[in-house]
């Protein structure tokens, strides 16, 4: 039931994350996407799944790489790497269906909840898009990268909390 739960995440991932993406096109949609797809890849390491972590962790790299390039080139548009919604539907699948092919494979024992914000750390980007954030562009930028890292780092932290606390 789990599994199906992380399965089915990947809908309104999907469909929330289309709207934030087609809203900014900053360097910012990338970077966080590109801090997002760390938690899926870590926890797979950390489950005992290293080969999944390591596609999950290349596209992690992608992702920053091409927010690099927007910081490096802000003014070339025919440089511009953006995010489409080909590309969100994308990012959304790999941590979404990540996570629970992870899930599937844990030796660890791992919680479902763990895997769960992995799954959803891309939606993140909605931090930016909150009304007393939104009108500020350098604060809206800012939220969004840090909205992905909070639920990155919880989804890892909890990770972490089930692998170090002692078996009943």
């Amino acid at each position: 039931m789990e599994r199906l739960l992380l399965a089915v995440a990947v809908v309104p991932c999907t469909l929330l994350l289309l709207i934030a993406v087609q809203k900014r096109v900053s360097f910012s949609t990338p970077m966080a996407l590109s801090f997002a797809l760390v938690a899926p890849s870590v926890l797979a390491m950390l489950s005992g799944f290293a080969k999944l972590s390591i596609p999950i962790g290349a596209a992690s790299f992608f992702l920053g790489c091409a927010s690099l390039i927007q910081v490096i080139f802000p003014f070339r548009t025919i440089i511009h790497a953006r995010i489409g919604q080909s590309g969100a539907v994308v990012i959304a699948s790999i941590a979404a269906l990540g996570a629970a092919t992870g899930f599937g494979y844990d030796t660890n024992g791992i919680s479902t909840l763990g895997w769960l914000l992995a799954a959803l750390t891309p939606l993140g980007l909605w931090l930016g898009e909150a009304p007393m954030i939104r009108p500020r562009p350098t604060l809206s930028v800012w939220a969004r990268i840090l909205g992905c890292v909070i639920l990155a780092a919880a989804s890892i932290v909890i990770a972490l909390s089930d692998l170090n606390s002692p078996a009943v």
